[in-house]
């Protein structure tokens, strides 16, 4: 079983007859613990929003578990779940009771305007932080604050808990009308409440969405706060360490190309500074996936190419932008939001260069349904006829890490037209001087491929290219290493074939037929950024930065703005970087990757405050941040750096 199948499960539960033999089955050939991290994975057991949809089917498993039972041990497993559940579930029923109770005494239990209310509170309080954020970045004291990070990372994190409460008026119903219907300020009280209970269950989530894949051990402290620690950090751990590798290799790109407007580029009253921001947007967006080694001219999603995908966003991000230009005139939806009717949309895309059928597959995969991540993924919002916009939110957004996370959500695989990747590899070894190609081979009507082999000294390397998304979110990271471990099974099938007919290798690589082969060695090479040393059985799992970074010999780096100067420091020495490259060091890579060795000295085990308590897990330490402030001198940078 993978611990990371989670699709698998929630897949069975359309059919609760299979989920049920399925758990018997685990409980039969496996233990305990393999059938409760069935449920577990499957989603059923925590009632988030109290709609016992699948109580009769949890209690029949739970019937099943029991009558397994064979240790105390197996009985303190099944019993820890259960109290897990209460707790969760008590939690989750704690903001509903704090929602109900506010919206009698608020609005009187009257639901007509929620969503209205909720949507325009949403977008003037964007605003205001985004002018709070715009005063603090301006020259204080004689000295330019360029990065105010507190005030940011307030504004990030209301931005993308900010449907939480949205999916609680689509389960609640709530009607959609009166888009035109003027409101008061004190109208918007309720809607302040639901964005305060937001960030609480944003953190529940967070921790449900971990409990799935990892152990955590949670207890209340008291009525209302809980205490929560990581007890297998290897996932969190993983996770963190891939979005902030995937984090630092788009801001040092930005850095090169643009300097001090990276740190620039929102919340400016100046017109300069606007056109930079929409010029970095662009260049931003399509780095992105650039950046990962995807090529958004030669990707397609539903037969439209990625590099459109981009267009898209882009074009109603422009529209935001002249929105919040103009302002808001009074308190309604039509005021502050950007709204138009579905036939509206598609003729404003059809002016943009794109067909009927275009605009429509695009319109429906950025709409807001159940199942969405965020406003930043999924940007359209229906209200009655309308498609709506929050400007705020989607103007200031990444193009290509939102679009990314929503292909990654609707679980869409890219359709690639071409061997981009494979190229790139093919190209990092041969600038390296290394003996490398593709190889293929018939054998019993089946047909065998390996993306690229190359040679080192006497050994082979066997190398399957897998250009995956970036993952951003906990059940993509889940995902994603669900897929290398499919990846692994496909490679080692591969692998097994080549390594009975080595005489394709030395065809194919042409190598002299008296070349004897010491070792052959397998690597599954990623787009997507690796948080940990992943090795499968006898196989290497590596991402393409810090591998071409190997082949090309390009230490692992950091890098900072010093007075509109872009400047490069390594850290430390690793020895499989000295020199010319070998087996040897190869293996001393694969085994121990140093870019995730670097960030990993980031992070340390920290008692940390959340808005629901306190939770015991790895955050990241390093204060990069406060390079931006020009007070600091060099020396002070410096040694803030080589920490």
């Amino acid at each position: 079983m993978s611990e990371y199948d989670f699709y698998k499960y929630e897949n069975m539960l359309k059919d609760e007859t299979i989920f049920l033999r399925e758990l018997k089955k685990a409980c039969t050939e496996s233990d305990i613990t393999h059938a409760t991290e069935i449920l577990k994975l499957s989603g059923i057991v925590v009632d988030a929003l109290n709609t016992k949809k699948y109580e009769n089917l949890f209690t029949e498993c739970i019937d099943i578990i029991e009558k397994s039972i064979v240790t105390p041990q197996d009985e303190e497993i099944l019993n820890r779940l259960k109290e897990d559940k209460k707790i969760f579930e008590n939690m989750y029923n704690q903001i509903t009771k704090s929602r109900e109770k506010a919206f009698n005494e608020l609005v009187s239990g009257n639901s007509v305007f929620e969503v209205n209310t909720y949507l325009i509170y949403l977008e003037l309080a964007l605003q205001k932080m985004g002018e709070t954020i715009k005063k603090l970045s301006k020259r204080e004291n004689g000295k330019e604050i360029l990065y105010p990070q507190k005030e940011i990372d307030t504004y990030e994190v209301f931005t993308e808990v900010s449907n939480k409460v949205f999916k609680y008026f689509k389960y609640k119903n709530y009607p959609q009308d009166k888009h035109n219907r003027i409101f008061k300020i004190e109208d918007l009280r309720m809607a302040d409440v639901h964005a305060k209970l937001n960030l609480l269950w944003n953190d529940i989530d967070f921790l449900y969405e971990n409990w799935k894949f990892a152990d955590l051990s949670i207890e209340f402290i008291d009525e209302q706060k809980i205490k929560a620690e990581f007890i297998d950090d290897n996932f969190d751990l993983h996770n963190m360490i891939s979005d902030h590798r995937a984090h630092l290799l788009v801001a040092h790109k930005q850095m090169e190309n643009v300097h001090e407007h990276s740190f620039r580029r929102t919340f400016s009253d100046d017109e300069n500074e606007k056109k930079t921001h929409g010029i970095l947007r662009r260049m931003v967006s399509t780095d992105f996936m650039d950046n990962f080694f995807i090529d958004s001219s030669k990707a397609y999603s539903k037969d439209i190419a990625l590099i459109k995908w981009l267009e898209a966003y882009e074009i109603i991000q422009d529209e935001c932008g002249k929105k919040l230009d103009a302002g808001p005139h009074r308190l309604s939806m039509n005021s502050i939001l950007l709204m138009k009717k579905k036939k509206e949309w598609l003729s404003f895309f059809s002016k943009n260069g794109f067909n009927r059928k275009e605009a429509e597959i695009i319109m429906n995969q950025f709409t807001f349904h159940s199942r969405s991540t965020d406003f930043f993924d999924y940007p359209f919002i229906e209200f009655g006829e309308y498609l709506l916009l929050v400007p705020s939110i989607t103007y200031n957004a990444d193009a290509g890490k939102s679009i990314s996370s929503n292909f990654l959500n609707e679980r869409i695989q890219l359709d690639f037209r071409g061997y981009a990747f494979e190229s790139n590899v093919i190209s990092w070894l041969s600038e390296a001087g290394i003996t490398c190609s593709s190889i293929t081979d018939r054998h019993n009507k089946e047909e065998f491929q390996c993306d690229v082999a190359f040679r080192l000294d006497d050994d082979i390397y066997l190398v399957e290219c897998k250009a995956h998304i970036q993952p951003m979110k906990i059940r993509q990271h889940a995902n994603h290493l669900k897929k290398i471990e499919d990846n692994v099974k496909q490679l080692d099938r591969i692998a097994r074939h080549f390594s009975d007919h080595e005489n394709v290798i030395k065809k194919d690589l042409k190598l002299s037929d008296d070349f004897s082969i010491k070792n052959i060695h397998k690597i599954v090479l990623t787009t997507s950024m690796m948080g940990s040393n992943q090795k499968h059985g006898e196989t290497f799992v590596v991402d393409a930065s810090s591998f071409s970074s190997m082949i090309l010999r390009k230490e692992p780096s950091k890098k900072m703005i010093n007075k509109k100067e872009v400047m490069e420091f390594l850290p430390e020495k690793f020895e499989c970087y000295q020199g010319k490259i070998t087996s040897e060091k190869m293996l001393m890579y694969l085994e121990n990757p140093p870019q995730i060795q670097l960030v990993r000295k980031m992070f340390k085990k920290v008692e940390t405050n959340f808005y629901i308590g306190q939770v015991n897990k790895f955050m990241l330490q390093e204060p990069v941040l406060r390079f931006a402030k020009e007070e600091m001198t060099l020396d002070e940078k410096l040694e803030m750096l080589m920490k």
